[in-house]
């Protein structure tokens, strides 16, 4: 898992689609809460931050903070290579 995003409002297929490969602000209409799981930890903490004002904090359990952080770039090798197309199915 690399973010969770827990909105306020039912959100369409469209701005689903528009917003789940780029990072967002933490700022944006009806996002409750916003975790990206990016931290790096290396001191042993096991604090999931919360990016928008609400400041929902959160305690990773059942983890290693020393080693079970890890970086990503799943959003920045996403290039929809078999389709661009969402209504297509890939299988």
């Amino acid at each position: 898992m690399d973010e969770v995003r827990f909105w306020n409002v039912a959100r369409t297929d469209q701005q689903i689609q528009e917003n789940m490969c780029r990072t967002l602000d933490g700022d944006e209409d009806n996002l409750v809460a916003y975790y990206r799981f990016d931290q790096l930890n290396t001191d042993g903490q096991t604090t999931l931050y919360d990016i928008t004002s609400n400041e929902n904090t959160g305690t990773l359990y059942n983890m290693d903070a020393t080693s079970d952080w890890v970086s990503c770039t799943a959003f920045d090798t996403w290039i929809g290579w078999l389709s661009n197309s969402w209504s297509e199915s890939k299988n």
